[in-house]
Parts: C-alpha cells; sequence; structure tokens
C-alpha cells in the first residue's frame, strides 16, 4: 500500500520538474529541460525512434524550440508511486495542441525523483 506522505513527497517532485522544464523551455535552454530525466532515460514518440539518453533528449528539446514550438504548462491526471517507482499521465499544453503523455519515474539514491521514460500517447 502507498504511504500518503509518500504519495505527497512524489506529486510534489513530479510538479517540481514540470515547473523547471516549462522555466526552462520559455528560456530556450534545452539542458535545463532535460535535467529532469535520468541519464539513461528513454522518449518514445509516434512515428520516430526512442530517443535514449539525457544528450539526445536534450537535442530533441533543442529541435522542438527551433521549429517554434510552444509549451504552455502541464495537466496531471493521475500520479502515483510505491517504494522507488512512480507514474503519471499528464496532458501537455503546446502550441500545436494538447498531447497526452505517460510518465515512468523513479527515486535516485539522492532521494530525488527523475524521468526515466516518457510516452508521448498522441500528437
Amino acid at each position: 500500500m502507498t504511504d500518503p506522505l509518500e504519495a505527497l513527497t512524489f506529486r510534489n517532485e513530479l510538479d517540481t520538474i514540470g515547473a523547471r522544464f516549462i522555466a526552462s523551455f520559455k528560456r530556450g535552454d534545452a539542458m535545463g529541460c532535460a535535467e529532469g530525466y535520468t541519464e539513461d532515460a528513454i522518449v518514445l514518440m509516434p512515428g520516430v525512434a526512442p530517443i535514449r539518453g539525457r544528450i539526445e533528449i536534450a537535442a530533441a528539446i533543442q529541435s522542438a524550440m527551433d521549429a517554434g514550438l510552444q509549451i504552455s504548462n502541464f495537466t496531471t491526471t493521475h500520479a502515483e508511486a510505491d517504494g522507488r517507482i512512480g507514474y503519471a499521465t499528464q496532458v501537455q499544453h503546446t502550441s500545436n495542441g494538447d498531447g497526452n503523455v505517460m510518465l515512468a519515474m523513479r527515486q535516485g539514491d539522492d532521494g530525488l525523483w527523475a524521468i526515466c521514460c516518457e510516452a508521448v500517447l498522441d500528437e
């Protein structure tokens, strides 16, 4: 059973990662956006080869920025954690419309959460 305090901490970390991502995106800082991902993270999107690792994720984010994409915020529809793993489903609000994403997350030895897998469910 999930500890309510553990769930709150996970949700707070998720919200913090999202807020940092949006702030970095608005500054045009792709590497700052990618800091919320683990070093070995993977991003899966329809019709695109898997994007592997924080450096490749930052490059993909930079390409999206260069193409004029704007991301205004994320709305979390569900978030749950148990132990050192968690997941969330979110609606990503962008200049291209809203899209659904699912995040798999893990808690590091430092106690901080990071995204280890992101699956874009639609664009």
